[in-house]
């Protein structure tokens, strides 16, 4: 399902329906969405490879913001100066590039969670506009459910007191999404780690991958990180 598209395909992933033919020295896509009965078709050149990989939920129904609010399923209690790990899945969307070399443009995005929601994530006049997401507890990478990636995350409680979280905010530009060429579904991000300062404020840093040997997407070019910094500064809650 995931990785390079061979030609001709038929292939099914989730509610769409896709079809590459090669036609009179050209190659032809069509993806049908079954629940929605919308159709979408491209004409390509020859020398285009096309890759199904896992995207980040920001590009349905329009990208507006890079941010996404995990709010977790269940509130994490953290003792002083402790610290947790835990497994959790976010919600994915799937893209499909078009490659001519090192060169490649998104083509199209199939959305496996069109109940897209956006919240604002502090004040509103110092806030942040953030996708809405449900972050769920999980036991492994192999117990992620299709249309999630698995996403392990260690809170450490940087105070002299108690803490609870109830949300994560991540940004799309550090966060990395991986996955293994030819599999079913098998998608990660890097590992996360939450520190906590004060009450109202903790940082986020965006660590190694899961597992080195899988792939990287490539960035969109709206996404592509500024490589001097690898941090999400919570100001306004947790």
């Amino acid at each position: 399902m995931l990785g390079r598209i061979e030609v001709p395909s038929d292939l099914r992933i989730g509610s769409y329906e896709i079809s590459v033919r090669a036609e009179n020295g050209f190659l032809t896509y069509r993806r049908v969405d079954s629940s929605a009965g919308e159709e979408r078709r491209y004409v390509l050149s020859r020398g285009i490879e096309l890759r199904a990989v896992p995207m980040y939920p920001i590009f349905y129904p329009r990208f507006i913001t890079q941010f996404i609010l995990c709010v977790l399923e269940h509130e994490i209690v953290v003792a002083p100066g402790a610290s947790i790990r835990v497994s959790l899945e976010i919600p994915v969307d799937v893209a499909i590039y078009a490659y001519s070399g090192n060169s490649f443009k998104i083509i199209d995005v199939l959305a496996l969670h069109k109940d897209a929601k956006y919240v604002l994530y502090g004040t509103t006049y110092g806030g942040t506009v953030a996708r809405f997401c449900v972050a769920r507890l999980t036991k492994s990478v192999n117990d992620v459910e299709f249309g999630y990636a698995y996403m392990p995350l260690t809170i450490k409680n940087c105070m002299g007191r108690v803490a609870r979280v109830s949300k994560v905010l991540l940004d799309a530009s550090p966060l990395r999404l991986y996955y293994r060429e030819g599999s079913k579904w098998y998608v990660a991000t890097q590992s996360i780690t939450m520190n906590i300062v004060t009450d109202t404020s903790a940082i986020v840093y965006y660590e190694k991958p899961v597992d080195p040997r899988a792939l990287p997407i490539d960035d969109p070019e709206s996404l592509r990180p500024p490589r001097v910094y690898n941090r999400t500064d919570m100001l306004q809650g947790y």
